[in-house]
């Protein structure tokens, strides 16, 4: 709106009444002026001389080119605020939980589970257990799914009753 201001107010400022001569100088430098040329030759005349009325002409089509794209760019914003007002709004996005592997609870049972892997137990049974408990803890608070220890199998041996019969230095059993 200030630029339109400025413009037209130098528009109306400047009236160029007067006719513009352009001229070779002897130098060889071009000069314009709005008084003809020494030589005539050495010059030409650029601009002739407007009356007021074509000048109130061009200011007026000049106006009416200036109204025509502001109201372009007006019509332009309009269209984008109607746009933006029909466009969904995206949803607030709800800020995010840390991740379990990433909170203090999850830390702190890796830790329990590093511990409880390196202690030293009185048998194999009792460090399974500390161990195996230790896992559980880490899958609730870290959301991890470590498969727990396995009894081992059992082995059992049944004495198997054989005679043997001890001749000399051999021993036979059956």
């Amino acid at each position: 709106m200030i630029r339109i201001l400025v413009l037209s107010l130098a528009m109306a400022s400047t009236s160029a009444i007067a006719q513009v001569y352009r001229c070779k100088l002897p130098s060889g430098q071009t000069s314009y002026s709005n008084q003809p040329c020494s030589d005539p030759k050495a010059g030409a005349l650029v601009q002739e001389q407007r009356s007021e009325v074509d000048m109130m002409r061009e200011r007026e089509i000049a106006r009416d080119a200036e109204m025509r794209k502001m109201e372009r760019k007006i019509s332009a914003m309009e269209q984008a605020q109607a746009q933006q007002q029909v466009a969904p709004r995206p949803q607030p996005v709800a800020p995010q939980q840390p991740r379990l592997q990433e909170t203090q609870g999850c830390r702190m049972a890796q830790r329990d589970l590093e511990s409880a892997s390196g202690s030293i137990y009185r048998n194999n049974d009792e460090k399974r257990s500390a161990i195996n408990a230790a896992i559980a803890k880490a899958n609730a608070a870290c959301g991890s799914k470590t498969e727990l220890m396995q009894e081992p199998a059992k082995i059992t041996v049944t004495p198997r009753h054989s005679t043997c019969i001890q001749t000399g230095a051999v021993i036979n059993c059956n």
